[in-house]
């Protein structure tokens, strides 16, 4: 190609302020969408690990009984069907999370409703999972309130036994509902338009 010709072919990957666009790019969304993949993940692994424990006294039932001949709460091996319908739930929830990670640190403009559709979700599963969990620790407790001379019952005193529950009730409120709640606030309240999330710069369809 002559010297003449390069000067006259198009220059295809420059234009007037392209640069500039690309510096407009807000940043925020890639750090938002990484954090929504990662708490999207542990998610996963928690909703995994969780169907793991409360199967095992449905699967090692047997075992137990000759662990505890004279008795084990029936919640443990038979548990309401509201505690796998929380995990049901919640493994749809983090998976919507997910998604809603990757499409926003993609820059797409579908990731703000997807993570407002995670927020409305994630608040109904937190409130969910914390009222059936509570209601099988009820029941698990009041059997152990009415046979309190079974070996299982026995176990399960101690001074530090009702700290862990309330511990364990903070934090799951913690994590149930700050990131959604996050969401909510962050892409209903503050980055509400698509130019919030591309910036000048439009990607290509």
């Amino acid at each position: 190609m002559s010297d003449e010709q390069a000067r006259n072919e198009p220059e295809f990957f420059e234009g007037p302020g392209l640069d500039a666009d690309l510096g407009n790019m807000p940043k925020w969304p890639k750090v938002v969408g990484i954090i929504s993949i990662v708490f999207g993940a542990i998610g996963l692994c928690c909703v995994g690990c969780g169907g793991i424990l409360r199967a095992m006294p449905v699967f090692f039932a047997q075992q137990m009984a000759q662990q505890f001949p004279d008795g084990i709460p029936p919640a443990l091996t038979n548990p309401p069907p509201t505690v796998w319908l929380d995990m049901i739930f919640g493994l749809v929830v983090v998976v919507v999370l997910l998604i809603s990670g990757v499409v926003l640190v993609l820059r797409n403009p579908a990731g703000r409703m997807l993570h407002l559709v995670y927020g409305v979700l994630g608040v109904i599963s937190g409130t969910w999972g914390l009222y059936s969990g509570y209601q099988h620790q009820l029941e698990i407790a009041k059997w152990i309130h009415d046979n309190p001379d079974t070996k299982f019952a026995q176990a399960q005193q101690g001074p530090g036994a009702d700290i862990g529950f309330y511990i364990g009730m903070g934090l799951g409120i913690l994590f149930a509902y700050s990131w959604p709640g996050f969401c909510l606030i962050w892409f209903g309240l503050v980055k509400k338009t698509r130019e919030s999330i591309t910036g000048t710069y439009q990607p290509a369809a």
